[in-house]
C-alpha cells in the first residue's frame, strides 16, 4: 500500500520528508549571539564529538525543520513546541536554536534534566546556560527547564508529570536523548522508561492532531539491555506481525534460525551482536507502532533508518543507535450501522488498520537493516567529518568551552575511533 492513506494536498503538506531519497543538509546556521565566560570548561563528554553534532543538525535538527515546514508554524506565528533531555549546557536546545533561526520560527521547549541537590556547581553551570539560552533572538520566553526525572511521569503527582502531561499540550518534536538502554530494567518495574514512555505517547496521541516527530537515542548491546526485556519485546513482534513478513526479516535478512523463530525463543544468547542490534531497534519500533496504533485514537509511526556509533564496543557493532520517527493520525472510524448513507453501513475514508500495522512494522525492520554506521561513514567522508567537527566547535564556544583543549581531545578520541575500524573484527 502508499506510504501516505489520503492523496490529498492538505496531506502532502505534512507528509514524512524523511519517506524519500533526499540530499542531507550541509549549510552551517546563521550566527547567533556568542557568550562568553573567563573561566572556559576543559572538560568533555562523549556527546561532544562531531559525530553527535552530525546527528543534531542531520537528524534532529532536519526533522524538526521538515515538521515546522509541514505545519507552516511561520505562517501560524506560533511556536515549535520541543520536548527533550537536553544535559546542564542545553547543547541540542543551542543548535535547534539556529536552525529556528534560519525558518524564522520560535522555539519552545520544555526540558528535564535532573541534578542531585548537592551538585551545586552543575546547578549553577545550568542555571547559566539557561540564562543564555533564554536570551536567544528565537527562543519563546515560555520555555522552561525543570530539575525533574523523566522516570517521574509514572506518578501523576510529581511536578514533570504535572507539566508534561497538562491538559491539551502537545509537542511537535519530543527527544528522548538517553547515556543508558531504553531497556535497562526488568519489564513490570514501576518508574521504568517503559512507564514512562507509554503515558507520554498515550497522552500525546490523545490530544494531537497534526503530525509530530519522535526521536530516542538509546543503548542497544547486550550488556546494557535486560534480557528479559529483550525477550518481551521481539516476543511482541512475533505476536503480532505476519509470519510472511517475520520469515523474510528476521529468517531470511537477519540470518535468524527459524528453530528459534518457531520456538518463540529468540534470547540474547542466540543472536550474534548485530543480529541483537537489528533486532532491539526493529522491536523498539514496533513496540511503539502497536502502542500508537492499538488505543482509540490511533497513530501510525514511520522508522527511518537509524544512526548508530560505538561508545564500549567489544567488535565491529555499533553498541549506541539514535532512531527518528514520523507520527501521523489517521482518519477515524466513520460507519452508519443503519446503513442510510450510500455507505451501506461500510467505513468511509478508513484504511484497514491492521493492514497499517504489518506495513509500517515492515517498515522499521527494513529500516533496521539499513541502518548506519555514522562512525565509519565519518571516517570514509574526511569532509564530512570537517564540517561536523567545525558545527561541534561552534556550538561549544556558545557553551564556554576551551576549543584549544577540545582540538586535543577530539583527536584523540578520533585516533581510537580510526583504530577501531582499522582493526574491525569480526561480529560475535
Amino acid at each position: 500500500m502508499n506510504d501516505m492513506d489520503v492523496n490529498t494536498e492538505e496531506h502532502k503538506e505534512t507528509e514524512d520528508s524523511f519517506d524519500s531519497d533526499f540530499d542531507l543538509p550541509i549549510g552551517v546556521a546563521p550566527t547567533v549571539t556568542v557568550h562568553t565566560s573567563p573561566m572556559l570548561k576543559t572538560e568533555f563528554a562523549p556527546w561532544h564529538k562531531p559525530r553527535k553534532q552530525w546527528i543534531r543538525d542531520n537528524q534532529w535538527n532536519y526533522l524538526s525543520s521538515a515538521i515546522a515546514k509541514a505545519l507552516k508554524l511561520k505562517e501560524k506565528s506560533r511556536s515549535l513546541n520541543y520536548l527533550s533531555l537536553p544535559g546542564v549546557d542545553l547543547l541540542d536546545i543551542r543548535a535547534l536554536e539556529e536552525t529556528c533561526n534560519d525558518l524564522g520560527v520560535k522555539l519552545k521547549f520544555l526540558g528535564l534534566n535532573y541534578i542531585e541537590e548537592d551538585q551545586q556547581e552543575q546547578q549553577a553551570e545550568q542555571a547559566l546556560s539557561l540564562n543564555e539560552v533564554r536570551s536567544l533572538d528565537y527562543v519563546d520566553q515560555e520555555s522552561t527547564l525543570l530539575t525533574e526525572r523523566f522516570e517521574d511521569l509514572c506518578d501523576p503527582k510529581s511536578i514533570v508529570s504535572q507539566q508534561v502531561l497538562e491538559e491539551c499540550k502537545t509537542y511537535d518534536v519530543i527527544n528522548i536523548d538517553l547515556c543508558a538502554s531504553f531497556a535497562k530494567h526488568k519489564p513490570g518495574t514501576w518508574g521504568s522508561l517503559y512507564t514512562a514512555l507509554h503515558k507520554l505517547l498515550v497522552h500525546q496521541v490523545y490530544y494531537r492532531t497534526e503530525p509530530w516527530v519522535f526521536l530516542i537515542t538509546t543503548r542497544t548491546d547486550k550488556r546494557k539491555v535486560d534480557p528479559d526485556a529483550f525477550v518481551r519485546l521481539i516476543n511482541s513482534v512475533l505476536e503480532s506481525v505476519d509470519p510472511a513478513i517475520i520469515s523474510e526479516y528476521l529468517e531470511g535478512k537477519m540470518g535468524i534460525s527459524p528453530k528459534y523463530i518457531q520456538a518463540r525463543q529468540i534470547t540474547q544468547e542466540a543472536l550474534t551482536t548485530v543480529q541483537h542490534m537489528n533486532c532491539f531497534t526493529a522491536s523498539f519500533g514496533i513496540w511503539k507502532l502497536r502502542l500508537l496504533i492499538d488505543g482509540d485514537y490511533k497513530t501510525k509511526s514511520h522508522m527511518h533508518p537509524p544512526f548508530s556509533y560505538h561508545v564500549e564496543s567489544t567488535d565491529s557493532v555499533p553498541d549506541m543507535t539514535s532512531m527518528s520517527f514520523w507520527c501521523t493520525r489517521l482518519p477515524p472510524a466513520s460507519t452508519d450501522p443503519s446503513g442510510l448513507s450510500a455507505s451501506n453501513g461500510g467505513s468511509v475514508g478508513r484504511a484497514d488498520h491492521r493492514e497499517i500495522f504489518q506495513s509500517y512494522s515492515k517498515k522499521a525492520l527494513e529500516s533496521s537493516i539499513n541502518g548506519v554506521d555514522l562512525d565509519v561513514l565519518l571516517t570514509e567522508k574526511p569532509g564530512d567529518y570537517a564540517h561536523a567537527l567545525e558545527r561541534s566547535k561552534s556550538l561549544l564556544r556558545k557553551a564556554r568551552y576551551s576549543l584549544d583543549k577540545y582540538d586535543d581531545w577530539v583527536t584523540q578520541q578520533q585516533d581510537k575511533i580510526s583504530s577501531m575500524i582499522a582493526g574491525r573484527q569480526a561480529p560475535t
